[in-house]
């Protein structure tokens, strides 16, 4: 029976050893390797940072231009004062807005940053107060045609502030740095990488890094980009 114990632990001794070394040589892989060359990397954010600008002043930016010819929206002085969006403007609805956002950031960044701000607002919770609780930037309407018709329409709230977006990176000069190596609590992940490209801000330009992540094959900005 001893010796059976005995046979047994050095079994598992062996295996744990070798699940061990396959560890850290999996990691260690993993941290060594580059998934993306360059060419499509500097491909991939030709595509990224012009998109991610727009995503930008739309968020937190000047956002989507008023129509100068619809009348005003009854709203409270003291809260969100919505105005319907510009015809000519390129987003019409708030699923076209959803949809741009995610062609350019992750699901975490977009959960975490955006949607708040921009789509879902925030109501407080668990006995919050009052103060935490935030309107979104952008809302729908009802508008009445003049055959009294209703019709839904994209409004942003014309109180939120416009913060100016001046940085701008060039994704000619992007280059990779490194994988972003996790632990799953079974194995390694890196569905993340670090990025450097050179940022121009007020005259100065310098290296800034950025993250993206990789979700179902394309990569994405995982942190902000203005």
């Amino acid at each position: 029976m001893k010796k059976k114990l005995i046979r047994a632990a050095v079994v598992i001794a062996a295996v744990a050893l070798v699940y061990a070394a396959a560890v850290f040589i999996g990691r260690a892989a993993l941290a060594g390797s580059q998934p993306i060359s360059d060419g499509d990397l500097t491909a991939r954010m030709r595509e990224l940072i012009p998109a991610a600008e727009e995503i930008n002043e739309i968020v937190w930016g000047a956002g989507l231009p008023v129509d100068p010819d619809a009348a005003p929206l009854l709203d409270s002085v003291t809260g969100a004062q919505y105005r319907f969006v510009s015809p000519e403007a390129k987003y019409q609805s708030l699923d076209e807005l959803r949809a741009a956002a995610a062609a350019v950031y992750s699901d975490a960044f977009i959960r975490d940053h955006i949607a708040y701000v921009a789509f879902d607002g925030y109501e407080p919770q668990n006995g919050e107060s009052d103060l935490f609780a935030l309107s979104p930037r952008y809302t729908v309407r009802k508008e009445l045609s003049e055959s009294g018709v209703a019709r839904d329409r994209l409004c942003i709230d014309i109180t939120k502030t416009a913060f100016e977006l001046s940085a701008r990176l060039d994704p000619a000069s992007a280059r990779f740095v490194s994988r972003v190596v996790e632990w799953n609590g079974l194995w390694w992940d890196s569905d993340r990488i670090v990025v450097e490209l050179d940022e121009s801000f007020r005259g100065q330009t310098a290296p800034r890094r950025l993250t993206l992540r990789l979700e179902n094959g394309v990569w994405l900005l995982d942190e902000p980009s203005y």
